[in-house]
């Protein structure tokens, strides 16, 4: 009987325990959007949201405070009438590292934005009168490290890229064909096509235009790029290539320093304190140093998925989307953290399609332990969005 009296209020415990926990609210979205095109944080915490229009797939942006209280917008229609005007379309925007600045992609101009919303420039889209007709495939805006230098680009029938100072002066202007990739850095721009969308072919090349009037370029004929970046050291430039065919190759100054190829198909490349991280769909992310060498490869949890690397001053964060092997028409998007030491951490999961670019890399954005990212809660021809503001320490 006392054996009794003590084991049923422990059980009974325990089952306050389980029952309070179920019952805890699951985490709910900073907000609802439809047709999510970009996200991006300014370091103070402001959001910056690129979406459409339900009724007619017409892209706008809003700029939120922390709590979720639109501050400004750009809406380039004469909404809310029985005849709504549209005479512009936000195809893309992004804040620079040092968040003082904000780059935005319309089908008419490239624009540059203060923090506040104050206009400094806007230059006329050489594309805008394709982008009318044939619709958007790609567009971007990047910046340098130092914020100095602001790249746009986009690509319809044709691409176009032009690189500007931030005070409007533009350095760079040119054509190209199929761009689905773009880094800046102080010395130039570096693109990335690939043929599917130039040619209707398998194959890609990269190209590089520097700020001094040099330029090269590189073909991959079977390749099928995937993503680039680039480390800018004090007297070298690297270009890292990341190719579902090709594996990873590493470039400098117009001329392959190596090539590594695991037999998986790589997914996206990031440099990290001096490293290269290349991450394939199959759970594997392969560190390289500078020369070459495999360092590790580092497992996730999960079986397969499709990966986005987002680099971070003390931490490397790893976004996968997985199909559910329960459930083929679901998915979900895991939150993994790389250390220093490569251990890696799982941080959230949520449940349903991300956001994503042409190459489906998952579109988010990281600033100072908060992460933004959105899943599609509704698919359908008018996707409907939750947008999450994940703390990521």
């Amino acid at each position: 009987m006392r054996k009794l009296l003590v084991v049923i209020p422990i059980v009974l415990l325990i089952i306050t325990f389980v029952w309070f926990y179920s019952q805890r609210p699951a985490q709910r979205p900073f907000l609802e959007a439809y047709g999510v095109r970009a996200l991006s944080l300014f370091p103070d915490g402001k959001v910056v949201v690129v979406s459409t229009f339900k009724s007619t797939g017409e892209g706008f942006l809003t700029v939120y405070s922390a709590n979720g209280t639109p501050l400004w917008n750009l809406t380039p229609c004469n909404c809310g009438t029985l005849y709504s005007t549209y005479w512009d379309n936000v195809l893309y925007a992004r804040v620079s590292p040092n968040g003082k600045y904000l780059g935005v992609v319309t089908i008419n101009k490239f624009i540059l934005y203060r923090e506040d919303g104050t206009l400094l420039w806007e230059k006329k889209n050489p594309l805008s009168r394709n982008l009318w007709s044939d619709g958007s495939q790609w567009a971007s805006v990047q910046f340098t490290n130092d914020s100095r230098y602001v790249a746009f680009g986009v690509t319809a029938s044709k691409s176009v890229f032009q690189v500007f100072s931030t005070n409007g002066k533009l350095l760079l202007n040119g054509t190209a064909q199929g761009i689905t990739g773009m880094k800046v850095s102080d010395d130039g721009v570096y693109l990335m096509e690939d043929f599917l969308f130039s040619k209707g072919i398998m194959g890609s090349k990269l190209i590089y235009y520097g700020f001094n009037g040099s330029k090269w370029s590189i073909e991959f004929p079977s390749g099928s790029p995937r993503a680039i970046d680039v480390l800018k050291t004090a007297n070298r430039t690297y270009v890292a290539y990341a190719d579902c065919m090709l594996g990873i190759t590493l470039i400098k100054g117009g001329k392959v320093l190596w090539n590594r190829d695991n037999g998986t198909c790589y997914w996206d490349v990031a440099f990290w304190r001096g490293r290269i991280y290349a991450a394939t769909s199959m759970r594997l992310v392969d560190v390289y140093s500078i020369d070459g060498r495999l360092l590790s490869t580092i497992r996730t949890p999960e079986f397969g998925g499709i990966p986005t690397l987002l680099p971070a001053p003390r931490k490397i964060l790893l976004l996968q989307k997985i199909l559910l092997p329960s459930d083929n028409r679901k998915w979900v998007v895991d939150v993994l953290i790389i250390n220093s030491t490569g251990d890696i951490i799982k941080v959230k999961s949520l449940e349903g399609f991300p956001a994503s670019d042409f190459l489906s890399h998952i579109t988010a954005d990281y600033r100072r332990g908060r992460l933004i990212l959105g899943v599609i809660k509704e698919p359908g021809r008018y996707e409907k969005y939750e947008i999450y503001l994940i703390p990521v320490n």
